[in-house]
């Protein structure tokens, strides 16, 4: 329970600061402060374990540029149905770890050091990253970045097994960090009967270009570019089905990642362009609506920018925002939203007849994007 004094103080204000240290001893309280009601528009900036080196990274941080390339990940995240991430282990053999993804059914989180109103964020920025379905996650993986506690040398590297989403094996020099940190958290799980610490539950890419050298504190380093962490433990921070103890993030040097037919990160190197032309020249979408469906739009998932309709984010109360297209096509989405408001719900077939065209743009083909990035729902008619 927090303290009456603070309590108030989350029931007022528009700005919250947590500035607690991190480590066990404050965590009950960290979490708590996560998780008291704020007011709608609040925003809180999450930075536990301040110090000087992260006020100066955040002083030099490319924000703009972080945002960018945020909402470009975010966007390729919540494309993809598979992930496939390339690692190498300490003796060269190469490392995959698959990872089933559900497209828009599964939001992603963006963490660009812009925390926007009804938001909270950690600082320093940024990241984006995404809480698979852990049934989906099988292979190996080896973290060669950093564990919580200690940035790995050479040689330190430990390679993971999951299989069904749970870690069930791990090796490596037996005094490395990251090998002792993980027989650790095994030896207390066991101890606090803390059954899901070893379950996977996050997978993330660091997009701050600033951070290039790790230092153990899981909050800073996830953010360092030509860098991607996975997680284990607890997830349900982040509105998702994990529970545990902890949440532990483990990061990962120079990987390869490919979601689906795209390669995001190759040997560490992010192609923002690449994705971000993708999703410019987009056109249409499959017809994903069922003939005869009846229609309205999901209010909370969208909003403007300008005259643009973006797709916004809300999971956990984590809020981003992601293009849908081209600036021309969220123009005639925006005019597409206004005039199906004045429906509230309508048969989308129904509605196009009514109005076949926005601009360039049929209204089955909008139609039909505003229901893959599942801002449109289906109700009985």
């Amino acid at each position: 329970m927090l303290p009456q004094g603070l309590s108030a103080a989350l029931g007022s204000c528009s700005v919250v600061l947590n500035l607690l240290g991190r480590g066990e001893r404050t965590l009950g309280v960290r979490k708590a402060v996560l998780n008291h009601p704020r007011p709608a528009r609040s925003r809180l900036a999450h930075i536990p374990g301040v110090a000087d080196d992260v006020l100066g990274i955040l002083a030099v941080s490319p924000i703009d540029d972080i945002l960018r390339s945020s909402e470009i990940v975010a966007w390729a995240l919540g494309e993809a149905s598979l992930a496939e991430l390339a690692t190498h282990g300490p003796d060269g053999r190469e490392c995959r770890l698959q990872i089933k993804l559900d497209r828009w059914d599964n939001e992603p989180f963006m963490s660009p050091g812009v925390v926007f109103p009804g938001s909270w964020g950690n600082v320093p920025p940024g990241e984006t990253f995404c809480c698979p379905n852990p049934l989906g996650v099988n292979g190996t993986i080896c973290v060669d970045g950093s564990v919580p506690g200690a940035a790995l040398d050479a040689g330190d590297g430990v390679v993971l097994t999951f299989e069904n989403g749970r870690l069930i094996h791990w090796e490596g020099r037996e005094s490395s960090p990251a090998h002792l940190f993980l027989e650790r958290e095994k030896a207390r799980a066991a101890r606090d009967g803390d059954l899901d610490w070893n379950v996977f539950a996050e997978l993330g890419i660091g997009l701050n270009p600033v951070i290039r050298k790790l230092t153990g504190n899981p909050l800073f380093d996830e953010k360092a570019i030509d860098t991607v962490h996975i997680a284990i433990g607890d997830n349900t921070g982040f509105g998702h089905t994990v529970r545990a103890q902890h949440h532990q993030d483990l990061v990962c040097l120079h990987p390869t990642l490919r979601l689906d037919e795209m390669e995001l990160l190759v040997g560490g190197g992010l192609r923002i362009p690449r994705f971000e032309s993708a999703r410019d020249s987009r056109v249409s979408v499959a017809d994903e609506l069922p003939a005869g469906a009846s229609v309205f739009l999901r209010e909370a998932r969208v909003d403007l920018e300008g005259d643009q309709l973006l797709r916004r984010l809300i999971r956990a109360s984590r809020v981003g925002f992601v293009h849908m297209g081209s600036a021309e096509m969220g123009r005639q989405l925006a005019q597409l939203k206004a005039e199906l408001e004045t429906y509230g719900q309508v048969p989308w077939q129904e509605f196009a007849s009514k109005s076949p065209y926005f601009g360039e743009f049929s209204s089955d083909t909008l139609l039909n994007i505003l229901y893959h990035y599942r801002a449109l729902g289906i109700g009985s008619i």
